[in-house]
């Protein structure tokens, strides 16, 4: 499985990985707004690394965050191949999700290829 999703928000840039092959980019840029809301939430969800557990399940997807705060870069990561989320996993795929319900709404990501 493709782990080429990626919103990179210093450089107001989308890449979406395609359903059939390759990846697709587009300049979307965050207004002060989102990000604003998008740091409320960071700071709100807190993420901090996930536990190991026994149960896993392939395929599955994983994401990694690099988060720059005050100069500081903070990496989180959450696998899907564990087969209950923990607490502080399921705080970053909510914040995820938010992002990525921002990214949606944006022209330029609709005019992407599927």
């Amino acid at each position: 499985m493709g782990q080429k999703n990626e919103v990179n928000s210093f450089e107001d840039r989308v890449t979406k990985d395609l359903t059939a092959e390759g990846t697709a980019t587009a300049d979307i840029a965050f207004s002060v707004k989102e990000k604003d809301k998008i740091y409320e939430k960071m700071k709100e969800l807190i993420p901090v690394p996930v536990n190991e557990t026994v149960c896993t399940q392939e395929p599955y997807e994983k994401d990694i965050w690099k988060i720059i705060i005050e100069g500081e870069t903070i990496t989180h990561s959450v696998s899907g191949a564990y087969c209950e989320p923990t607490p502080d996993a399921l705080q970053l795929i909510e914040l995820r999700n938010y992002v990525f319900s921002i990214v949606r709404s944006k022209a330029e990501f609709k005019e992407l290829p599927q």
